[in-house]
């Protein structure tokens, strides 16, 4: 059985389809076995543990979840990515978005607004703003509004009025 707190390490052991580990440090080995084997979620969990250490690193196993439709792993390998300059980080936020991710949704919503690293569309932008605010991300709902405004007022014209009103 499981020794007194290594209660996570037991519920991932049983997750991962072993009934028997004795301490945290078994849980460990054998959930970097089960990675190293390819399963997703453990691929997940140790990406995720190693994310604070070394992003870097961590891409790869994450890479493996993110393939078996994991949309945190998705999101946070796009994050790593995009940081380090790789075009294809959108790519891995964008799954992360169909998938679902409030964050990712943003993330490639704002990124689509400024076009760093693809092509700058406020159509679009609003789009994954609006969804990213339907799935309850509330940084995106402020976001949206000032994107909508401000593409409304480009529209209609009166965004010369506006700006001078507001000194800019």
């Amino acid at each position: 059985g499981c020794r007194l707190g290594a209660r996570d390490a037991c519920a991932m052991a049983e997750e991962l389809g072993e009934k028997v580990v004795v301490t945290a440090e078994a849980t460990e080995r054998l959930v970097r076995a089960k990675c190293d084997a390819g399963n997703p979620k453990a691929c997940a969990r140790v990406g995720f543990e190693m994310l604070a250490k070394n992003a870097a690193a961590a891409v790869a196993p994450l890479d493996i979840a993110c393939t078996a439709d994991d949309a945190r792993a998705c999101a946070a390998v796009g994050v790593v990515k995009l940081h380090a300059g790789a075009l294809d980080g959108v790519t891995r936020l964008a799954k992360a978005c169909e998938l679902e991710d409030a964050t990712a949704c943003r993330l490639l919503g704002d990124e689509t607004l400024v076009g760093h690293f693809t092509k700058r569309d406020e159509d679009k932008a609003l789009w994954l703003l609006k969804k990213a605010c339907a799935l309850g991300e509330q940084t995106a709902c402020k976001h949206q509004s000032g994107v909508a405004m401000a593409h409304t007022l480009k529209r209609t014209g009166d965004h010369k009025v506006w700006t001078r009103r507001r000194g800019w």
